[in-house]
């Protein structure tokens, strides 16, 4: 669930904050993320991946 989604000023850089209810569910909305034509990366710290459920998450992405 995305809770929000920051666009950078100056700058094609995103940030999301959301909760993921398992880490599986995480791993596949940032590989989603990866595999839009529309983002040039997406990256997500190691952090995001530390628990196995109930995930607060922070991703960064850019824009192409």
């Amino acid at each position: 669930r995305i809770q929000s989604v920051e666009f950078q000023s100056g700058s094609k850089d995103v940030a999301i904050e959301g909760f993921a209810p398992t880490r599986a569910s995480l791993l596949d909305f940032i590989a989603a993320l990866q595999a839009d034509q529309r983002l040039l990366r997406a990256s997500s710290p190691v952090a995001n991946l530390v628990k196995e459920a109930d995930i607060k998450f922070f991703i960064t992405a850019t824009v192409k």
